[in-house]
C-alpha cells in the first residue's frame, strides 16, 4: 500500500529510497572540494549495495525514486548519450524514474526514447495525480 494514515484501511509502514543528481558518476571519485578529506565517494555499485540492503530489511515495503540529472556529467555518460547510465540504473530497478533538467541534454528524440519509451515505470507526475484523485475521492 502506498499510503499510511487513519483514512486508509490496512495501512503499513513504507520505506522510501531517493536518488538524484547522479550526473553520470558510474564509478567512485575523489571528493576534491576544499572542505573534505579527498576520500572516494559515490559510484553506482556502492549505491546498489545500500539499496539492496534497505530492500532486504523491508521486503515488499520499499519504493525507490530516482529524480533525474542522471544521464550527464561524465565521459561515460557523454560518449554513450546516457546509455551506460540507463543500463546500470535499470539494474537498480527504480519504481519511479523522473528526468531532471540535464536529462534533456541529448535532444528531444533521445529524451523520448529514454523516458517515454520505458514501459513499466510510472512517473512521479502520474503518482501525484493518482494521490490527488484518491484524496479528492476521500472528501
Amino acid at each position: 500500500m502506498i499510503f499510511s494514515g487513519a483514512s486508509f484501511a490496512g495501512s503499513t509502514d513504507l520505506t522510501l529510497i531517493h536518488s538524484g543528481d547522479i550526473h553520470g558518476h558510474l564509478t567512485p571519485r575523489h571528493n576534491v572540494r576544499s572542505d573534505t578529506t579527498g576520500r572516494m565517494e559515490g559510484g553506482l555499485a556502492r549505491m546498489a549495495t545500500v539499496i539492496e540492503h534497505i530492500r532486504k530489511a523491508n521486503p515488499g515495503k520499499t519504493l525507490y525514486f530516482n529524480t533525474g540529472d542522471t544521464l550527464q556529467g561524465s565521459a561515460e555518460a557523454m560518449f554513450t548519450r546516457g546509455q551506460a547510465l540507463i543500463e546500470v540504473m535499470n539494474l537498480l530497478k527504480p519504481d519511479f524514474d523522473e528526468p531532471g533538467n540535464w536529462d534533456y541534454l541529448y535532444g528531444s528524440e533521445r529524451f523520448l526514447e529514454t523516458f517515454v519509451g520505458s514501459p513499466g515505470k510510472p512517473s512521479l507526475a502520474w503518482l501525484f495525480s493518482f494521490i490527488k484523485l484518491l484524496l479528492i475521492e476521500q472528501l
